[in-house]
């Protein structure tokens, strides 16, 4: 049983229920409470912290793996082929995090030489389908990473412009980057405030118009938990 997440771990790692981060990773939450089940129970991520009440609490790097592990699913890559890619990545980046770390774009565009399987093996098929879509689907997406020069590990997610997911801000909660405000809270007042974005602006001088704006945009795209 996992033991509670205690405040000290929780600072500066960022916090998600499974419902929050599923909002993030584009996946419903059932799908992404499978990928962080017990490994008895086929699990394949293993999640940072303990338990929030009685749901998961999942951090920043868990939330970078779990979406990594969803585009790869969406283009039909085996739970058994991540599973042993992310395990050999394990050992090539000394990391319990390997799909959040920076020589995950390095090792993707060799994964079948790398594994040093024979086309004969059935694990071949799998492990070459990861590799054809890897450039297409996960590249892209890790370009949306800024990496942490010490770690090598994801740091901050652009969601969108002007929009980032930095967990030593807002414990990872989607701000306004210029100037770390939450979008939820710029939005919130926006709507009690006759959805007149001047009116905000007002109540927090740091905005701008386009702070305001960038945080509207990002909310309405923000599908709405299930």
């Amino acid at each position: 049983m996992t033991d509670a997440a205690s405040p000290t771990s929780l600072i500066g790692t960022g916090i998600y229920s499974v419902g929050e981060a599923a909002l993030y990773v584009g996946v419903p939450r059932a799908q992404l409470a499978r990928y962080f089940a017990d490994p008895e129970r086929s699990g394949l991520l293993r999640p940072t912290h303990g338990r929030i009440g009685k749901d998961r609490a999942l951090s920043f790097l868990d939330l970078i793996e779990a979406t990594v592990t969803a585009r790869l699913r969406r283009e039909g890559v085996s739970m058994q082929a991540i599973r042993r890619a992310r395990e050999n990545l394990i050992a090539y980046t000394n990391s319990a995090h390997p799909f959040a770390h920076e020589r995950l774009a390095v090792w993707g565009r060799s994964i079948v030489h790398a594994e040093q399987v024979p086309p004969s093996d059935q694990r071949y098929i799998d492990l070459e389908r990861l590799q054809v879509c890897f450039p297409a689907v996960i590249e892209p997406y890790l370009k949306t990473i800024d990496y942490d020069a010490d770690s090598h590990l994801a740091a901050r997610l652009r969601l969108s412009p002007g929009v980032v997911l930095d967990p030593r801000i807002c414990f990872g909660a989607p701000i306004v980057q210029r100037v770390a405000m939450p979008t939820h809270t710029l939005v919130s007042a926006w709507r009690a405030n006759e959805y007149k974005i001047d009116n905000v602006v007002r109540m927090f001088p740091r905005t701008s118009p386009d702070d305001v704006q960038a945080a509207i945009e990002f909310e309405d795209r923000l599908p709405r938990a299930a």
